[in-house]
């Protein structure tokens, strides 16, 4: 399982990557 922070990296690479 990842950690809190690294879904919330993920999370905003995801959105400038969907921009």
């Amino acid at each position: 399982t990842l950690k809190l922070e690294d879904q919330q990296f993920l999370g905003q690479a995801t959105c400038v990557l969907s921009e």
